[in-house]
């Protein structure tokens, strides 16, 4: 006896019975000086979602993209009660990913980055 499923596209949160995960990711970010060295220090999201949802964010740092980033550790978010995500990455290209691993509805309508030149590399 075959148990054939039909899935419908952007009905909800789930696939089946599990929760669908994401990932946003923003790399390559030179700020119209890709020699100069750069600190982002901090993130500030404006989210559309329901207040308490998590949301994981995490800063990268590259001195040359085609080597790669490396990626810090994420820092939670919560919506409705975090204003804002604090930490360092200092590189020539800057990256910024959010997660988050599954649950309700959640729209990213902007944000703004706090980052500091340093000086050429």
């Amino acid at each position: 006896v075959s148990q054939s499923r039909y899935y419908a596209q952007d009905i909800g949160s789930l696939f089946g019975d599990a929760e669908i995960p994401w990932t946003i990711e923003r790399i390559g970010l030179a700020f119209d000086d890709p020699e100069t060295l750069k600190t982002i220090r901090a993130l500030v999201p404006r989210f559309e979602g329901i207040d308490g949802d998590q949301v994981s964010i995490s800063f990268g740092y590259s001195n040359d993209p085609e080597v790669g980033y490396v990626w810090r550790q994420p820092i939670p978010y919560t919506i409705g009660f975090t204003r804002k995500a604090d930490d360092f990455a200092t590189g020539r290209f800057i990256g910024i990913r959010m997660e988050k691993s599954g649950g309700s509805r959640i729209s990213l309508k902007s944000f703004d980055i706090d980052i500091v030149k340093r000086g050429p590399h």
